[in-house]
């Protein structure tokens, strides 16, 4: 069974972390057997989203509707008996048609948990042009930073989510406890979003940290997404940005997924029969 860690248990929990020179590691995997292994692995916490989901299906990450955080509900009720003494922090659509009402979907996981709150899916996955006409609909990544003052002023562990640094700067002013700056889509595997150099996505995530730092010395920031899908990958982003730590998506599950099944059913494969034929 899981266990709920206060935020003041899950700062000093990191920062004792940082200190030992060892990185956060914060896994988004998409299904109860990766959640689990993720755990005894030690990840540092589980954030369940919707937009994991597909992957579990055979799909690419991707945004699905959540109808008032039904499907990230379901998710954290599997995580929380498979994934034991690691924090969960739940992904929630700010901007979900059934989740208008921010008080009451916070209200719907009280008791289910969770340690934290993100704001993913993010507005922002389906672009410029989408976010801006949201905005003008009273909807948008204005709403993704209400959901983070809510939960924060109920003390929750609070997760930002961004791809700007105008918007790190806003999520950590809102209360962000951590920020996630993405280069965007992870890439690699067989179904894989556009190649981006490590220069393309450092020049992604760099600012955004900074800018976050600028508002918060102490929040604590993680990259995501791009060409940082594997541990080694990583160390680049170590070296060339002040992150602390990584989130790991596809990265997590659908690669090295698709990568051993593929190897042990070619194993499988190449077993010989015996000779059963009966000589006559």
């Amino acid at each position: 069974m899981g266990r709920t860690f206060s935020r003041l248990e899950m700062l000093d929990r990191f920062n004792a972390q940082i200190t030992a020179n060892s990185p956060v590691l914060a896994a988004g995997p998409a299904n109860g057997i990766v959640a689990k292994c993720a755990a005894r692995g030690g990840a540092d916490l589980i954030v369940s989203s919707p937009m994991h989901t597909p992957r579990s299906m055979g799909f690419p990450t991707r945004v699905i509707a959540d109808f008032g955080g039904e499907e990230s509900k379901r998710m954290v009720e599997i995580f929380w008996q498979v994934a034991n003494s690691t924090p969960l922090v739940v992904g929630l659509d700010a901007n979900d048609i059934f989740s208008i009402d921010h008080d009451k979907l916070l209200d719907r996981f009280a008791d289910t948990g969770i340690s934290g709150v993100a704001n993913l899916p993010s507005v922002q996955h389906f672009g410029d042009p989408y976010r801006t006409r949201s905005t003008k609909m009273r909807r948008g990544f204005n709403r993704e930073i209400e959901l983070l003052q809510r939960s924060h002023a109920r003390d929750l562990f609070t997760v930002g989510f961004v791809y700007y640094p105008d918007d790190a700067r806003a999520m950590v002013q809102a209360g962000a406890d951590m920020i996630i700056a993405t280069a965007g889509h992870t890439q690699g595997g067989s179904t894989s979003y556009p190649e981006q150099s490590f220069d393309e996505a450092i020049a992604k995530i760099a600012p955004t940290i900074e800018a976050a730092l600028q508002e918060n010395a102490d929040v604590f920031c993680l990259g995501h997404g791009g060409p940082f899908n594997s541990a080694r990958s990583t160390e680049v982003l170590y070296e060339r940005t002040r992150a602390v730590g990584v989130y790991a998506t596809s990265g997590l599950d659908r690669i090295p997924i698709e990568v051993a099944i593929k190897k042990k059913i070619e194993g499988y494969k190449e077993a010989v029969l015996a000779d059963l034929r009966v000589s006559s």
